[in-house]
Order: C-alpha cells, then sequence, then structure tokens
C-alpha cells in the first residue's frame, strides 16, 4: 500500500451543538427513510409510521434536554 501523508489546509471544523446534532440526525434518519420509500423497500405506510416513531423520539429528546422551571443548572 502507498504511503500517503495528509496536510491540513483548512480551518477547524466548528463543534455541533447538542440542538444541531439532534436536528442533524433527525433529518439523516429521514433521508434514509425518503431513499428507502422511492426505492420501494418500504411501503407508504411503513414509511409514515417511522417517520411518527423518529417524531416521537425528536420531542421526548427536545424535553429531556430543557430546563424545567425552578432549575438554574
Amino acid at each position: 500500500m502507498k504511503y500517503r501523508e495528509f496536510i491540513f489546509v483548512g480551518e477547524h471544523i466548528p463543534q455541533l451543538t447538542e440542538k444541531e446534532d439532534e436536528a442533524f440526525l433527525l433529518h439523516y434518519q429521514n433521508s434514509i427513510l425518503v431513499s428507502l420509500k422511492k426505492r420501494k423497500l418500504l411501503s407508504d405506510s411503513q414509511y409514515e409510521r417511522c417517520v411518527e416513531e423518529l417524531k416521537k423520539q425528536y420531542v421526548t429528546i427536545q424535553n429531556q434536554t430543557r430546563p424545567r422551571k425552578g432549575d438554574f443548572s
């Protein structure tokens, strides 16, 4: 195998916040579902059910990460 050396020529990649990370994962999972539906590996009802589950998970995560009333940390 040929030896390769890589030189960093750009800027550092910014860190994603927790909210941005969650949104990215939600869109990524949704795009996979759309791809499966287009290739006819998922039926319409299966796709809709999966999207509902993704939304439920996203809402659950959002509720867990929001500060509670009176929580000052």
